[in-house]
């Protein structure tokens, strides 16, 4: 960063843990770039909280989880903004309090989800589900890119999981 500024180019640096810290970034970035930040922002969060009553419709009360790894089996706590989209769907997020952890197999399946998130790609995912197979664990697979990057997409994400989990 320290470069680009002697190089005089403008820099922008935005910390993202928090929906709100997404929604504060476009507006910051919009108006950067002449854009209305405050009318794409509004425009954002009426998406995001449209994505997100449609999964409540049925994920509401379910324990879920979502897995981001397999080697460790790494999940995401109520203190990141994945935590706090399954918090928004008024689901449970039985990963508990924390950010992004290692759980064991044995928590996993002490647990009891009633639905599992599975994030990853490649070989990663095939690892978690073969995992979660073995153990007759239900989960839906949804591309990582949409819904473990802090940025717009993470709408996408949510509509896919709709998509996945509502149809069923």
């Amino acid at each position: 960063l320290k470069k680009l500024k002697n190089l005089k180019f403008k820099v922008i640096t935005i910390k993202l843990s928090t929906v709100e810290d997404i929604a504060n970034a476009i507006e910051k970035i919009g108006n950067r770039f002449g854009e209305n930040g405050k009318v794409k922002k509004i425009e954002f969060l009426k998406n995001l909280t449209y994505a997100e009553s449609k999964l409540s419709s049925c994920i509401s009360g379910k324990k879920v989880i979502v897995l981001i790894s397999p080697k460790p089996l790494y999940t995401s706590g109520e203190s990141t903004f994945i935590g706090e989209i399954v918090k928004r769907a008024k689901a449970i997020n039985i990963a508990g309090k924390g950010g992004f952890f290692p759980i064991s197999l044995e928590q996993l399946v002490y647990r009891k989800p009633d639905i599992v998130i599975v994030a990853a790609k490649g070989k990663q995912r095939s690892e978690i589900v073969s995992i979660l197979e073995r153990f007759k664990i239900k989960y839906v697979s949804v591309n990582p890119d949409n819904l473990l990057r802090p940025s717009p997409r993470i709408i996408k994400g949510i509509q896919e999981l709709e998509e996945k989990i509502c149809k069923e």
